[in-house]
């Protein structure tokens, strides 16, 4: 239950929408679909994941971000990874990510956002 497009016809933005009832599978599909799509602009691309409807964090969460928001190397186009409508549930457990996985969530930052005005990246 993942949506997601260009932004727009510049191709600098990804947006992706988390839906109720996504899953780890879905996440992890999104994410190579998002690579591959990067990869095939030679410009600079963001991504804008919109959780505001998502339906809350599977139970693993800690378990299976750092695998995945860690686990390899961004595209060196890939430019900020923003996260709209996370809580301050979510937010508390990125930082326990960022304690257990350190270095390697560095290669992937997220920023998060409270609206889509601040989305704007230059």
């Amino acid at each position: 239950m993942i949506d997601m497009y260009w932004a727009d016809e510049t191709r600098t933005r990804i947006d992706i929408k988390l839906k109720r009832g996504w899953n780890w599978n879905d996440l992890r599909q999104s994410v190579e679909t998002a690579d591959t799509m990067i990869g095939s602009v030679e410009h600079t691309v963001n991504l804008l994941i919109d959780i505001r409807e998502a339906g809350g964090l599977p139970t693993d969460f800690l378990q299976v971000a750092g695998d995945l928001l860690g686990g390899g190397d961004p595209r060196p186009n890939q430019g900020e990874t923003l996260i709209l409508g996370a809580n301050w549930i979510l937010k508390t457990a990125y930082q326990a990510v960022l304690r257990l996985y350190g270095a390697e969530m560095q290669k992937r930052p997220l920023r998060f956002v409270d609206s889509m005005n601040s989305t704007l990246v230059p």
